[in-house]
């Protein structure tokens, strides 16, 4: 053989090495398409179709609400939430709108007339064909092969949960993707408005906006303050201004905080997580931190969070092209994600924009290592078996994995948006200042919120960490009774010192108590709402009163005070206990009754939303006249047994305090300083110990129970 028949073989045995190797990766390719396709079409899709779990009954019951005409001024209460899902006859044992956003429920309306099965699988079907426009998006932004792009979603267990619980974040997705596919083709007013819906649905879109002041991208940032006016007007037409107030002051600080759940809980695999979890006790949820420290808890977690996340809009050039901004979209996305304070495992589906764009940008610059980590990384961040770990004390640091990992994924792209220089710019230093100043008010707000947060764990009673949160407590011979939201519903629970905790069990949900001489009288609700009496010895129950609610029997036994409602709004209700049956509505159509409770004698207090839905104390007489208390944004009245102290829960910057009111001369006393919910007080014999529930220290509204000595 020649040298010159050598030299020409050569490159043809290397072209059949490509040729062979390429075949080879199209084998490995329609391999994995197949697979999970077959794992797609006959298992997720099939166990999806049959379900109806965890978030979609929120959405659908907040939806119905709305189809009906029904106020929702009270979504975010748990046992107000669970009466609604028992008038609709919805199978779940547990559900509560919780930090999602008022709006996020709006898209299910033109399902709500639906039954909650066929909403669910149209709803399934209208995620599928979102898909398609999704997919097509990342496409055109990224360049990634079609195959790839299928196998990455495919694969995405993200996906899977999205599809199985009837979430929203492939509206999300799509949202974030078509508003980045007009941006990049230099249509950004609508680049904003879409931006502004996806912050609508779920809050933290609303750091686009410093992304597009950091651009000086006027036409976007006008683009978003339109869409988000729009979004707030529709929540309002909707819901009401009372609504939108509640979520703006008592709920979204509590999300942003990391406490709309447990915010110990390491499955959340969030820095607040893993904050809360080292330097906070909780004796039910947390009973092993590393040390007992609110301050590390207000300096840490704002300053933590915002090194993840600022670094993302420094990075940001000034520059328009088309390669450089769907990088800094998708690092975006990447550290919000990171930064979030309850990520949950189908938020994860997002990560198919910015992996898609980075995988391919790495590959173009035959980075194939920082590629391949980046795909791994992907895969990995959505695995849905990660074992569990000793959380006690630092051991808590490895029962985050998927924290760890996520944290990875953005300094990679960190990494790799580093320029020369990039920081050294007069006003890249201004906004790093800025980004120093709000990181110093967030340390000082956390130190203000943190710092009285524990202080009344001294008047904790012991509940169970089984119980997630507690309503209606009332005093008896025996002990303490009270109804608390458990894995199977809201039970009826006793509390005593010779019987310790007992949990009745039943087939429907026990949504308040209030004792009667020898027997309880309970709230027991399925599609229709009664009141029973429970014998406590023999167990048994009868109905005293149909569809009623909050049962309080009057301090003399005679007159039984309920609730009753006609589309979510009540009103107050009193019947004859010893002669026949008469019940007679105490309250006019302008008052919305909330909670009440009696007095000595036939003493009544409720509190109730006044024609200008501002909530309000008010007491019906032993003549029947009804009269202001004189106390607005006041709720959850208990007057004692020897009528000298009226305890009630007063609203103040978002937060129900604990008060005290001495009707001999008409001082209010605020009982709590902690930046925390405490109310529903229930006074014990002596006139001077409360019994009451608070969420101090734990998620909003997941309350437990105190008792506390009130008066000398």
């Amino acid at each position: 053989m020649t040298l010159a028949t050598a030299t020409s073989e050569a490159p043809r045995a290397a072209g059949i090495k490509v040729r062979g190797d390429a075949r080879a990766l199209l084998v490995i390719e329609i391999a994995l398409l197949l697979i999970g396709g077959g794992i797609f079409c006959f298992r997720v899709l099939p166990h999806a179709w049959r379900t109806v779990n965890t978030d979609f009954p929120n959405y659908y019951i907040t939806a119905r609400l709305v189809h009906d005409g029904y106020s929702t001024d009270r979504i975010y209460e748990w046992d107000w939430f669970a009466r609604q899902k028992d008038r609709l006859g919805i199978d779940q044992k547990v559900v509560g709108f919780n930090s999602l956003t008022p709006i996020s429920a709006l898209v299910l309306l033109p399902l709500s007339s639906l039954d909650p099965i066929a909403a669910k699988r149209v709803w399934l079907l209208l995620n599928l064909l979102l898909l398609v426009p999704t997919l097509w998006s990342i496409r055109s932004l990224s360049g990634i092969s079609w195959r790839w792009l299928g196998i990455a979603t495919l694969f995405s267990f993200p996906l899977y949960k999205n599809l199985e619980y009837g979430q929203y974040y492939l509206v999300l997705l799509l949202l974030l993707t078509s508003a980045l596919w007009f941006y990049v083709r230099r249509w950004s007013a609508i680049a904003g408005v879409l931006v502004a819906f996806a912050a609508g649905l779920k809050i933290f879109p609303i750091f686009f906006l410093f992304y597009f002041l950091k651009k000086r991208d006027w036409r976007a940032t006008c683009g978003f303050l339109v869409g988000l006016v729009l979004v707030l007007a529709l929540s309002i037409l909707f819901f009401g201004q009372t609504l939108m107030s509640r979520y703006a002051f008592e709920i979204l600080p509590a999300a942003l905080r990391g406490e709309a759940m447990d915010p110990y809980s390491l499955e959340a695999n969030s820095i607040s997580a893993v904050v809360h979890h080292l330097f906070a006790y909780e004796p039910e949820l947390n009973p092993h931190p590393v040390l007992q420290a609110w301050w590390a808890i207000a300096i840490l977690q704002p300053i933590l969070q915002l090194l993840v996340l600022v670094p993302a809009l420094l990075l940001s050039s000034p520059a328009r092209d088309k390669q450089t901004l769907p990088l800094e979209w998708s690092t975006l996305i990447v550290a919000l994600l990171a930064a979030s304070t309850l990520p949950a495992s189908y938020h994860f589906v997002l990560l198919l924009l910015p992996c898609a764009v980075w995988a391919q940008h790495l590959l173009q610059k035959g980075q194939w290592r920082a590629a391949a980590l980046c795909i791994v990384l992907y895969f990995l961040i959505g695995w849905p078996i990660w074992p569990k770990v000793n959380d006690s004390g630092w051991h808590a640091l490895l029962g985050v994995p998927r924290l760890w990992l996520v944290l990875l994924l953005t300094f990679l792209l960190y990494r790799k948006s580093w320029r020369k220089g990039a920081l050294q710019a007069l006003p890249q230093r201004i906004w790093a200042g800025a980004w120093a100043a709000v990181c110093l008010v967030q340390v000082l707000s956390f130190w203000q919120h943190e710092k009285d947060l524990y202080k009344s764990q001294q008047w904790r009673l012991s509940a169970s960490p089984s119980i997630f949160s507690i309503a209606s407590p009332a005093v008896t011979k025996e002990g303490i009774v009270f109804v608390a939201m458990t894995i199977d519903g809201w039970r009826l629970v006793q509390l005593s010192a010779e019987h310790g905790l007992h949990v009745n069990v039943g087939e429907v949900d026990q949504l308040s108590v209030t004792p009667d001489e020898g027997s309880l009288l309970v709230e027991r609700d399925s599609i229709a709402t009664d009141i029973i009496r429970l014998d406590s010895c023999t167990r048994t129950g009868s109905i005293v009163v149909r569809d009623a609610l909050q049962p309080a029997i009057s301090g003399d036994g005679k007159w039984l005070s309920f609730i009753r409602t006609v589309k979510g709004r009540g009103s107050l209700w009193v019947t004859d206990m010893e002669g026949a049956p008469n019940e007679m509505r105490v309250t006019e159509p302008a008052l919305e009754v909330y909670d009440l409770s009696v007095g000595p004698g036939q003493t009544l207090l409720f509190s109730a939303a006044n024609k200008n839905g501002q909530m309000e104390l008010f007491q019906r007489g032993s003549q029947g006249n009804i009269v202001s208390l004189g106390t607005l944004n006041a709720r959850y009245p208990s007057l004692s047994p020897d009528g000298k102290w009226l305890a009630y829960s007063a609203l103040k910057r978002g937060i129900w305090h604990l008060t005290l009111r001495d009707l001999h001369s008409g001082i209010d006393r605020q009982l709590g300083v902690a930046d925390c919910n405490e109310f529903s007080p229930a006074w014990e014999r002596d006139s001077r110990t409360l019994l009451y529930i608070s969420d101090c220290g734990r998620g909003l509204w997941q309350n437990s129970l105190y008792r506390r000595t009130v008066v000398p």
